[in-house]
């Protein structure tokens, strides 16, 4: 009897113990924030959210203004329902001014401050002269407010879905899937290419192909990814959400800066490896 009854007693026990750790499991895979801090003001939250965005302002407007923009641009709108959206002050007063053109509102400081809304994708803002460029530093997004509001869409192509410039530039990041070597290299994970837009040469590089002739990666007169560049995009958010831990330490790997802004209204800007000033 005295047996059975301590064999009783361990089952429940370890049945208890699976319990609590599958909880603590599910809780951490999808990234329930049980403790939200006072400062952390929910603007749009999902139930099955799973990808946070934290903008660094006490602006409410802004942040409907450019959560808008975003959630009105495929393949963002048709997967809104996975998009949770947090605002808090920014409490640092300035932001950095990049090899002398670009806006970099990235530090520790910032980041913390966004950690405490569990921040996938920081965007933070400054009102600055219009030809100091946005920029893009792994998962964190500084915008010029004097850019037109598509310039959020180019800069989540960079931090989101890894595009890079379709526009000429002086250099291509090692990974450039939505720029090829030909048209018929657009198949990325058996993609169709007969589905594409069109192929246009120029594409970082004037002997590279891009998908469609004025993108958003291109031009901020466009807030349009293109059919192809929006399955990249797709494919990365959903990789996102089946292994988040393990893709947002690739994301924070990564040293690229990209630097984006407007010259005689024309989209301009360069990579560059990120070094500390």
């Amino acid at each position: 009897m005295k047996k059975g009854y301590v064999i009783t007693l361990l089952l429940i026990v370890a049945s208890f113990i699976i319990i609590i750790i599958i909880y603590n499991v599910y809780q951490i895979s999808t990234n329930i924030n049980t403790s939200n801090p006072q400062n952390c003001n929910i603007f749009k939250e999902n139930e099955s959210g799973r990808i946070n965005i934290v903008y660094l302002t006490d602006n409410k407007a802004l942040v409907e203004s450019y959560t808008n923009t975003f959630l009105n641009t495929q393949p963002y709108k048709n997967n809104s329902q996975y998009f949770n959206f947090y605002y808090r002050e920014d409490t640092n007063i300035n932001c950095d001014i990049y090899q002398k053109i670009a806006l970099l509102c990235y530090n520790s400081e910032r980041v913390k401050l966004a950690k405490e809304c569990n921040a996938d994708f920081i965007v933070s803002f400054a009102d600055t002269s219009k030809n100091i460029r946005s920029s893009t530093y792994k998962n964190f997004i500084s915008i010029n407010i004097n850019h037109p509001n598509s310039v959020l869409i180019h800069e989540f192509g960079h931090a989101i879905g890894e595009l890079v410039e379709e526009y000429i530039t002086s250099y291509l990041p090692h990974n450039h899937l939505n720029c090829v070597e030909s048209c018929d290299d657009f198949n990325y994970k058996g993609f169709n290419n007969n589905n594409i837009d069109g192929c246009f040469k120029g594409c970082s590089l004037s002997d590279l192909y891009r998908s469609i002739d004025e993108g958003v990666m291109r031009t901020l007169s466009s807030s349009e990814y293109g059919k192809y560049n929006e399955y990249l995009i797709e494919n990365k958010i959903q990789e996102l959400l089946k292994n988040k831990f393990i893709t947002k330490q690739e994301i924070f790997r990564r040293d690229l800066i990209y630097t984006d802004g407007i010259e005689d209204n024309k989209l301009i800007g360069e990579s560059f490896i990120y070094e500390k000033s």
